[in-house]
């Protein structure tokens, strides 16, 4: 995943050292691939995704005035230089990569599925769950499995033959 954020950014610092502007297919596209990302690796709704969802990269304000290009152009940049920011210190998310192959060993077996306990965060648990992935392993994340007539207690019990958990804590939980 650090290999695709580097290529957005690069992509973004091309962007902005041409005349692309929001409307180009080629910003359109970028745009696209860049939410798709933070909606894959920190979760539909996560204040990644959101925040970069949020920018306009122009101004209404521009739009009713009757403003010029170069303001236009100005906003364009300004959103574009703050999209590359925000991405570049992701970058940081994504820096355990190398440490897969160390961890695959730690795995070995017919038994590669994990528990995933978790809270509200689903960013957390996506990257959590991607990540697990990543090391050819399965999680298992409860609410995502067929109920197929089963109690919570029953659904549990079918799937707790697990080779470990992973208890996610984060702000949204209270102890």
């Amino acid at each position: 995943m650090q290999a695709k954020l580097v290529q957005l950014i690069e992509k973004a610092e091309k962007l902005q050292n041409s005349s692309y502007d929001r409307n180009s297919p080629e910003f359109k596209a970028w745009r696209i691939d860049v939410l798709r990302f933070l909606r894959t690796q920190y979760g539909e709704n996560s204040t990644e995704a959101e925040a970069f969802k949020n920018l306009n990269f122009s101004s209404i304000a521009v739009l009713f005035q009757g403003g010029n290009g170069s303001e236009h152009q100005r906003v364009f940049q300004n959103d574009l230089e703050t999209t590359i920011l925000s991405l570049k210190n992701y970058l940081s998310d994504f820096a355990y990569e190398p440490e897969i192959k160390k961890t695959q060993r730690v795995f070995a077996g017919d038994n590669t599925q994990i528990f995933i306990v978790h809270g509200k965060d689903e960013g957390v648990k996506a990257q959590v769950s991607n990540l697990l992935r990543k090391l050819q392993l399965n999680p298992i994340i409860l609410h995502e499995q067929a109920n197929e007539g089963k109690t919570v207690i029953e659904k549990f019990e079918k799937y707790a033959d697990v080779k470990a958990a992973v208890v996610l804590f984060t702000g949204d939980d209270v102890g």
